[in-house]
């Protein structure tokens, strides 16, 4: 038996034409069924993200919890109204003209600290927690992305209006429990140094 001689044929390769079958592709084109994401949006509320910790006016806070109360009433109404069939009114008209001139010259605060998002504030938490109360200079350097003097015009204010945190006290009990372990440490350092003198 001597070697066979073998002709491979090219059959080359199947050629795709489209992304591949998609039943409700189809009959949306078939049928002229309007796509569920094509209805009209419901209007959503637009509102500035304002912490507790960027110490603006409380009133400013009162007034977007205000508008956003509100504007779910009214989606509610708005909502019920359309399933009974009569045409709703829109379904949101804002807060009064007074309100909200208010509202722009709140967030418009030069006392507030717009800048200060949640990882500056918890950076400066633990600054403190490492460091205590007392030692601002290292507490002012220890805080990443801001100036110094960023850090010390926040520290003046938090310390002036920190009860109006939401958790000021679990906030106030870590730089306490810092602080205490700090004085231990030191403490400790003390009597170990009196140690090594009588030796």
């Amino acid at each position: 038996l001597g070697k066979a001689d073998y002709t491979l044929i090219n059959l080359g390769q199947r050629e795709r034409k489209g992304a591949g079958y998609n039943e409700d592709a189809y009959f949306r084109s078939v049928m002229n069924i309007r796509n569920a994401d094509s209805r009209p949006k419901e209007p959503k509320l637009k509102q500035p993200t304002v912490y507790d910790f960027q110490f603006y006016d409380p009133r400013l806070l009162s007034l977007l919890e205000k508008e956003r109360n509100e504007f779910e009433r009214r989606q509610h109404e708005h909502a019920a109204t359309a399933s009974q069939g009569s045409r709703p009114e829109s379904p949101w008209s804002g807060l009064t003209e007074e309100e909200q001139a208010l509202k722009e010259e709140l967030l418009q605060d030069e006392d507030a600290f717009p800048s200060w998002n949640r990882r500056d504030f918890l950076a400066l938490i633990r600054a403190f927690e490492r460091y205590g109360r007392d030692d601002l200079e290292s507490v002012k350097e220890d805080v990443e992305g801001k100036t110094p003097e960023e850090v010390m015009q926040f520290i003046d204010v938090f310390w002036k209006r920190y009860k109006e945190l939401n958790d000021w006290e679990r906030i106030l009990k870590r730089i306490e429990a810092g602080e205490a372990r700090l004085a231990r440490q030191e403490e400790v350092t003390r009597i170990l140094a009196k140690i090594m003198k009588r030796y």
